[in-house]
């Protein structure tokens, strides 16, 4: 991350971002020494690097007066103390700036509007990491579904587009049909089912490819970055396997729904606010039902978070290496 600060910003202006960075780190190297404050000092960590993001992608000015851009919402005006009943508010505006929204902005996602309400219940079952200790707290049904995206490419029609295959035997287990996939992941109207070439897996296809003059590179980002709304990452350092497998979220009708980036970065301030102003509740979360996953995600989103902020910062993959 620090190269590309180096390598896109000169002079002064490498000033801020670099120190943002270099505090980000000593935040993220303090968190996994000091347990019972994890989750403020990596809050604080991803805070720092998302502004050091956010001059290296978009923003020329000083940040020395950015906001969080999120806040608890109060129990007297609709918020809650437990996680079922907690909620975030988003603040968004022109005058300001604010880290939260401006990063999804930055990102190429949908920013939310000044005072957009997150229910903290809705963020954990958007967190592929200890879905599953949710899954077994909530006594909900399985939300993620593993899906393998394929760029397929005419030459004839000088055309790229992109397959999801989603395997058969994971729908059927937990008795998901490609139908359900098609609109809890959101897929309509972008793509449709057709018959597979693979015949353990459906095919979800992308119903309008893009098109290209002499070489299909010249389309491929557009096309990523157009589907990459739909997927939920997690960073493999398993040799021979590749550096990201993907998921898609099945999103329940009414649901609500952030971009990954989003969810994890609201979680995480949610448990940091926590933490912070309300120590005793944040034992009480470690010891009920929901602890599994809390420890979960605090003892491992953390790193997943690191690798794919330096991804967006480095525009490449970053990914972990695949030895010890």
């Amino acid at each position: 991350m620090q190269g590309a600060i180096n390598a896109r910003l000169s002079g002064k202006t490498r000033a801020e971002p670099s120190a943002f960075l270099r505090q980000g780190h000593d935040f993220y190297v303090a968190a996994r020494e000091k347990v019972s404050a994890n989750p403020l000092l990596y809050y604080y960590a991803f805070l720092n690097i998302g502004k050091a993001l956010l001059r290296v992608r978009r923003v020329k000015v000083s940040l020395d007066r950015a906001h969080h851009g999120l806040g608890e919402l109060a129990p007297d005006k609709g918020g809650g103390l437990t996680l079922d009943t907690a909620k975030l508010v988003v603040r968004n505006s022109s005058k300001r700036l604010y880290v939260f929204p401006a990063v999804l902005d930055a990102l190429g996602y949908p920013a939310p509007a000044d005072g957009t309400q997150l229910k903290v219940s809705e963020l954990l079952s958007q967190i592929v990491v200890g879905h599953r200790q949710w899954r077994d707290a909530e006594g909900h049904d399985e939300r993620f579904v593993r899906v393998e995206p394929e760029f397929r490419h005419d030459s004839n029609e000088r055309a790229v587009w992109v397959c999801l295959y989603v395997n058969q035997a994971d729908l059927s287990r937990y008795a998901i049909t490609p139908t359900q996939v098609l609109t809890d992941a959101k897929l309509e109207p972008l793509f449709r089912l057709i018959p597979s070439l693979k015949p353990e897996a459906h095919c979800f296809e992308l119903r309008k490819p893009e098109r290209y003059t002499k070489d299909p590179v010249q389309v491929l980002q557009k096309l990523a970055n157009s589907v990459r709304p739909y997927l939920w990452a997690i960073v493999s350092a398993i040799p021979g396997t590749a550096y990201r497998r993907y998921y898609l979220h099945l999103t329940p009708p009414g649901g609500e729904r952030q971009p990954q980036i989003g969810s994890l970065w609201a979680t995480l301030y949610y448990l940091g606010s926590v933490v912070r102003y309300r120590p005793h509740l944040f034992e009480q979360l470690t010891s009920g039902p929901f602890g599994p996953f809390i420890t979960e995600f605090i003892s491992a989103q953390p790193e997943q978070m690191l690798y794919m902020l330096a991804s967006e910062m480095c525009e490449r993959e970053v990914a972990q290496p695949a030895i010890a």
